[in-house]
Formats: structure tokens, sequence, C-alpha cells
């Protein structure tokens, strides 16, 4: 979401459940729906905040007539979410997740994301590291990591918030990435030499 259109919003992030392994979401609600009083008793009741925020979604949606918008983030198993989900109109679900059987879980509309192509891939790494500008061979080594890292966009946001971290070149990062892959490659094969081929 644009930081423009984020300032109408309130983001609530969901409490975790002890007892059940949640997983991270954001609510995007117009300010309307919620007041800070509000936000702060959502913890009270025998719903919980998950599903007080369902509650408030479904019964002020229509309402007020604002969209809304929820957001779950890495959801690795479908049926920890599905009580949390909002089911009013005007309204949008987005889920993230690596793992095909959410999507025909919970949703009726599914998009794969493909790999990045090297050049997008090298556009995010060089966007996430903020620099005003970059040498050839910088830019060398950052398409060189994106082609390593087969385009995935998850790992191409972890190295590069690795290099910001670190505060590495994408030169210095390669080659220590690079030096790192390789030790755990001969040590995966060395482990591998103790097994037995049935």
């Amino acid at each position: 979401m644009d930081p423009e259109n984020e300032s109408q919003f309130k983001t609530i992030p969901a409490s975790s459940q002890p007892d059940q392994r949640s997983q991270p979401w954001k609510l995007f609600l117009p300010k309307e729906m919620f007041e800070k009083e509000e936000v702060e008793d959502l913890d009270t009741g025998n719903m919980g905040k998950d599903g007080l925020v369902r509650h408030k979604v479904e019964a002020d949606s229509k309402s007020l007539g604002k969209h809304w918008l929820t957001i779950f983030e890495s959801v690795e198993d479908g049926y920890h979410i599905t009580d949390s989900i909002p089911s009013a109109p005007m309204g949008s679900v987005l889920i993230t997740t690596r793992n095909e059987n959410v999507g025909f879980q919970l949703a009726s509309n599914t998009l794969r994301v493909p790999p990045f192509t090297v050049e997008e891939g090298t556009t995010l790494l060089l966007t996430i590291i903020q620099r005003d500008n970059y040498s050839k061979e910088e830019r060398e080594a950052a398409s060189n990591l994106s082609r390593q890292l087969d385009g995935l966009p998850l790992a191409v946001n972890l190295m590069a918030s690795q290099m910001v971290s670190r505060q590495m070149s994408p030169i210095q990062f390669i080659k220590s990435f690079e030096r790192y892959s390789e030790r755990l490659f001969e040590k995966g094969r060395s482990q591998n030499a103790y097994y037995k081929k049935g």
C-alpha cells in the first residue's frame, strides 16, 4: 500500500495466540472505524483480539460505506487464520504464502508470483540498499547475486537486507556469499559421504 493511501487507514497488528501458531498479519481499516481507545481495548472479551477486529469490521464496514483490506503475510497453515477473516462487504483479503495448499484452502482466486528476472532481482536489490549511485562493478555484482538466487523474491529481499545491516557493498557481499556457499556445499557433500546407498 502506498504511503499516500496508507495515511487514510489504521494498521492493527494481530495478536499472537499462545495455543496456535498464528502468523503475523495486518488489518488496514478506515480511521473512522476505530478510535484509539477501542484499539487499546480490543484484547478484552472471549473472542480475543482477532475475533473482535473481525466483528468490528463486519458490523461497521457496511454502515460506514468504507473499504477495508486485511493482509495475512507468510501464512504457513490456513486453518489458523480462518476465524480472523472478515466476511463483510466492501473489503478484500490478501494472503501471501509459499504453500500452494493455503491458497486452495482459503482463496477463490490465487495468483502465482513467478521468480524475478535477473534484471528485476537486481533492481530490487539496489532499491533496498538505497544508495544514490552504483559503479558498473557493483551493478554486475548485484546482477550476479540475483542470478545465483534464481530470482526468488524472498531470497533477494533477505540478501539485500543483509547487505544493509552489515553495511557491505554488493561487491563485498557477493564475495562473502560465494565463499560461504562453497563451504556449505562442501560440508553437505562430506556429510553425505557417511550414508550408504541402498
